[in-house]
């Protein structure tokens, strides 16, 4: 059974993505939660165009011609909710979501009252793990990892960076991709959001490690 949540907004950050969001919207059609509001904050220079989907609410459109960066558009989309939405997930265009995703996360935080920042496991198109749950890296893992990753990927610089997403244990994470996030809308707003000096790569990062020293959790659900 379906069930819309008007505590729940969705953010889609797109550039030049037609035919990927038709594919993540018809995905999310088939979710047993439906966020109460989607909002997609468009930056190509042409706006996109989206056509309703049957089972999801009415889709807003922000159109940034001026391609402001991922940060910055993922910020104004969420400003644009409205203030019902407690919990928004922030994610890429090019998402297909399972039936389960969003109950799956929506269920971790009544466990976890400080997680406001969850990630599910995300699969690359051939199947294999994405690692999107990475400890913060040191300057040292940061170059080792710079300097080995293509040459020598098993290096022990990359293993930290990238670090156990293999697992299938919910658990608190350094930080987690911003191809999906879903965060507590509070929690986020108080720690002003994404970086907005950061244009692409890096602003979840920097999220997470910001959210952390606010005392709250970042956590990865590989059961979502």
């Amino acid at each position: 059974m379906r069930t819309a949540l008007d505590s729940l907004g969705l953010v889609v950050v797109s550039y030049r993505s037609t035919d990927e969001l038709h594919n993540f919207l018809s995905s999310l059609s088939k979710s047993t939660v439906v966020p109460g509001e989607i909002v997609i904050v468009d930056k190509s220079p042409e706006k996109s165009t989206v056509s309703a989907v049957k089972g999801l609410p009415h889709v807003s459109m922000i159109h940034r011609a001026d391609n402001p960066g991922y940060g910055t558009a993922a910020n104004v989309g969420v400003a644009s909710l409205s203030e019902t939405c407690e919990w928004v997930v922030v994610c890429n265009p090019d998402i297909v979501v399972g039936p389960d995703t969003l109950e799956t996360l929506m269920g971790e935080i009544q466990a976890r009252p400080q997680a406001v920042s969850l990630g599910p496991a995300i699969t690359n198109e051939d199947g294999s793990l994405y690692p999107s749950a990475r400890a913060l890296p040191t300057l040292g893992v940061g170059i080792g990892h710079a300097l080995l990753g293509i040459l020598w990927p098993s290096n022990p610089w990359t293993r930290a960076y990238r670090g156990d997403y293999r697992s299938n244990t919910t658990r608190i994470s350094g930080w987690l991709s911003g191809s999906f996030l879903f965060l507590n809308r509070t929690a986020f707003e108080d720690v002003g959001g994404f970086d907005e000096g950061y244009f692409m790569f890096f602003e979840d990062v920097d999220l997470g490690a910001r959210l952390g020293q606010a005392g709250y959790e970042n956590v990865y659900v590989p059961t979502a």
